[in-house]
């Protein structure tokens, strides 16, 4: 066999085409490395391992259940549990050898040795340690896309459980233990890949309103923010409804202290002007702490503001009724 040496290549003649060009003009200008996310393959994958998680998790549920009776020192000690593999004839069994579901359907006993292949085995046939250690495994590739993930807001969760569950949009095409993985309300326990945005009380309230509004006038209208044909589910565009939901915060902040001074305007003692200013000044410090996620130090600085412009309007009414 012939053979070639590096001082037989010419490597001044080769001349790189096609993706080795891209390649290249990549790797020099790195605005241009643009690449396909293929979102929706990813969830499909995410939903497929939250799916087996699901699954395995009702499994291990159900052995536990059983080990307490035939097994009762697994649930008190891992050492006991991690020890009864050695007290097993059969390996663990593999992920890729796996059927799901409560019964045996096709994959019986022997057929796989009748066939020259490993034996195939049911998720609810393994002991506890096999489905922990089955779920590990799954476990280790779900968290590794969904950690350190935003929960989702409550309204949004609403909106997925209510299409889950609506004729024209899910129909509750889910079964089996997959009911199960949308069913809880607590936010905590989901993960949301969306980029978050401000979520403070009050901001999540003027955005309900805007988007209840814009359901209203968008209803039947087919346009490009419909993602869902059969539902007529609409995506809102987050900085159109950003800059609403600022402009009426930013409107209410702003008359905030001119209602106040009409108020205190109104009384004709300077005691009543002081407790009205006592008690708009908690109710400012109190709105902020509530509806705002503003830290304790912006909270101070914004009250003492408040707080000073009041003072003004005091001392300012004090010196005219000094006058007359």
């Amino acid at each position: 066999m012939a053979t070639t040496s590096i001082s037989d290549v010419e490597l001044g003649d080769y001349h790189p085409k096609h993706y080795h060009v891209l390649a290249q003009l990549m790797s020099k200008e790195t605005n241009l490395a643009i690449f396909r996310r293929f979102e929706d393959l990813n969830y499909i994958r995410l939903m497929g391992l939250q799916a087996e998680i699901m699954e395995a998790k009702v499994a291990f549920e159900d052995r536990c259940k059983k080990d307490l009776v035939h097994n009762p020192s697994f649930s008190k000690s891992f050492r006991e549990l991690y020890l009864s593999r050695k007290s097993s004839a059969k390996p663990p069994p593999s992920s890729n050898h796996l059927t799901s579901g409560s019964k045996c359907q096709c994959h019986c006993r022997g057929q796989g040795e009748k066939d020259g292949q490993p034996e195939q085995t049911t998720l609810w046939q393994w002991s506890q340690l096999e489905i922990l250690e089955h779920i590990n495994r799954k476990l280790s590739q779900y968290m590794s896309q969904v950690r350190s993930i935003r929960p989702p807001e409550k309204s949004q969760l609403e909106v997925l459980k209510n299409w889950l569950n609506r004729d024209d949009g899910g129909s509750g095409f889910l079964e089996g233990s997959e009911v199960l993985i949308w069913a809880q309300d607590d936010i905590g326990e989901y993960a949301c890949l969306a980029t978050g945005t401000e979520t403070d009380i009050f901001t999540a309230w003027i955005r309900r309103i805007i988007v209840a509004m814009f359901s209203c006038f968008c209803r039947g209208k087919k346009g490009k923010g419909v993602i869902e044909e059969s539902s007529g589910m609409r995506r809102y565009d987050d900085d159109s409804v950003n800059v609403a939901s600022n402009i009426i915060s930013l409107v209410i902040a702003s008359t905030l202290p001119i209602l106040t001074i009409f108020v205190l305007n109104s009384r004709s003692t300077t005691t009543d002007r002081l407790l009205f200013t006592i008690l708009f000044t908690a109710l400012f410090a109190g709105a902020l702490g509530f509806f705002s996620s503003a830290k304790r130090v912006e909270i101070f600085a914004a009250t003492a503001t408040f707080a000073a412009v009041e003072v003004v309007f005091i001392g300012t009414a004090l010196g005219a009724n000094n006058d007359k």
